[in-house]
């Protein structure tokens, strides 16, 4: 090798040394950096998927109340969901029963029983048995109205807790579905005595929370279709006329009176008016909806000469296409205080 070669690529050697650690190394720097940060995002978008709940809030206007079921002792209520494929829903629980955990101690100064609302139709199977029959599925949350008082002490508990001279303060706490909701008594104590023994008997034998809220619909008026009013605009375009009805004989039945008219003017003449005469719960400046418009049509019937007849008691009275549905109370739950 001559030392020009030699020389030459010593040269390019100390140049790549060069760059080595004016480039490379503050590139590996950030590459490390780099995927620090993925996996830190990657935590913390896993961390959040771990707290934020699954679905959004369900409410009172996105459920079915049409569709609602109750099972056979009485106990729960199931809504499901407007316009969804599955049976997904809001359950509602008549069979709360109080569930006490303690007493244990809080501090050097307080102890504390826990009380909470829950089903017992979620320890007994009636539950199970219920949501495998209509195959449901729990949307898992507590919808109340908001007048709604869940597990707030009754009055006997407040007088039982005087009598028994204990310096306490109450928690309400609502939420741990399937329960509804959670009492917290806290009172002056650092060892179990005698009036904390007789205040646990007390609550065994007493309903002590007050539950109390009640789910209502108004009556849904029913859908109607105004059959007479959609023939009478007919009528007055001159569209449907009332056909000239032959003299019966004697020993036959009178013809039945039809509207009759021409099909393809029918057609496009009734195209043109309000949807709310299609349906009554449509607003009159609604666009008209084919299957609406298709529905008046089939009141005609079509003959072999093409013309369109209908049935003149047909046309006197509108046709119900939805029933009304009654209002009244879908779930009530009182329990404890009686005002």
């Amino acid at each position: 090798m001559t030392d020009q070669r030699v020389a030459s690529m010593a040269s390019l050697k100390s140049q790549a040394a060069s760059y080595v650690g004016m480039d490379c190394a503050p590139a590996a720097s950030q590459y490390r950096q780099h995927r620090w940060t993925n996996f830190t995002v990657a935590g913390l978008i896993l961390g959040a998927a771990a707290v934020l709940p699954l679905q959004a809030a369900v409410t009172f206007e996105e459920l079915d109340f049409s569709r609602a079921l109750e099972d056979a002792q009485k106990t729960m209520v199931f809504v499901p969901i407007r316009n969804t494929t599955t049976n997904n829903g809001v359950f509602w629980y008549k069979d709360l029963q109080q569930k006490i955990t303690g007493p244990s101690r809080l501090n050097n100064v307080q102890r504390k029983i826990s009380l909470r609302a829950f089903p017992a139709s979620h320890d007994n199977g009636r539950y199970s048995s219920f949501v495998s029959q209509y195959r449901l599925l729990d949307a898992r949350v507590n919808l109340l109205p908001s007048n709604a008082i869940a597990c707030e002490p009754s009055q006997a508990l407040k007088d039982k807790l005087t009598e028994l001279q204990l310096n306490y303060q109450f928690t309400t706490t609502r939420g741990g579905y399937p329960g509804l909701c959670f009492l917290d008594i806290k009172y002056v104590a650092n060892a179990v005595t005698p009036a904390e023994t007789e205040l646990v008997r007390f609550i065994q034998n007493n309903q002590v929370l007050n539950i109390r809220y009640q789910i209502t619909l108004p009556a849904t008026p029913a859908v109607t279709m105004d059959v007479p009013a959609l023939v009478q605009r007919l009528r007055d375009a001159q569209l449907l006329t009332a056909p000239t009805l032959p003299t019966p004989e004697l020993s036959n039945t009178p013809p039945e009176p039809v509207w009759q008219g021409e099909l393809y003017p029918v057609v496009f003449a009734s195209t043109k008016y309000p949807a709310a005469l299609f349906r009554s719960d449509l607003a009159a400046d609604t666009e008209l909806a084919y299957s609406d418009w298709v529905k008046f049509l089939t009141l005609f019937h079509i003959g072999v000469d093409g013309r369109l007849s209908m049935p003149q008691a047909n046309a006197q009275s509108p046709l119900e296409l939805v029933a009304e549905i009654p209002g009244g109370v879908v779930v009530s739950v009182q329990q404890g205080d009686q005002n």
